[in-house]
């Protein structure tokens, strides 16, 4: 688990959740879209400068790091399961479909990060 980009996806959703005027609307089903104009929570992790110098980015309307896609990308990235990938980023695992928050995906990966640290299986 990459705790320090996990880390860094939730300063990006705090700002996203924080500013009203942000430029890309909040979108748990969607990637991003093809104008732009709405990305998901891993949509706005591909978006961000840091991460792009980290090989992360959109291809196709959809998160690719490496040769991986997808779930897969994500999981990869930030070094966690497809499991827990889906666990963060999928709308369908969410009771809220359709009106999640990006506060909710925050939540969840400050479980994630808790559970792992508490464990032992901490890696940065």
């Amino acid at each position: 688990m990459n705790i320090e980009r996990l880390n860094h996806l939730i300063t990006i959703l705090e700002r996203v959740q924080s500013d009203p005027k942000e430029k890309v609307e909040f979108d748990m089903n969607v990637w991003i879209n093809y104008c732009g104009t709405s990305a998901c929570a891993v949509g706005f992790a591909c978006l961000d400068p840091i991460f792009q110098a980290q090989g992360l980015e959109i291809r196709d309307n959809e998160p690719k790091f490496q040769d991986f896609y997808s779930y897969s990308a994500a999981a990869k990235f930030f070094e966690i399961t497809h499991t827990e990938a889906t666990y963060l980023f999928s709308p369908a695992d969410y009771d809220e479909y359709g009106k999640i928050e990006p506060v909710d995906v925050i939540d969840r990966i400050r479980k994630l990060i808790n559970n792992q640290t508490k464990t032992g299986g901490e890696k940065a």
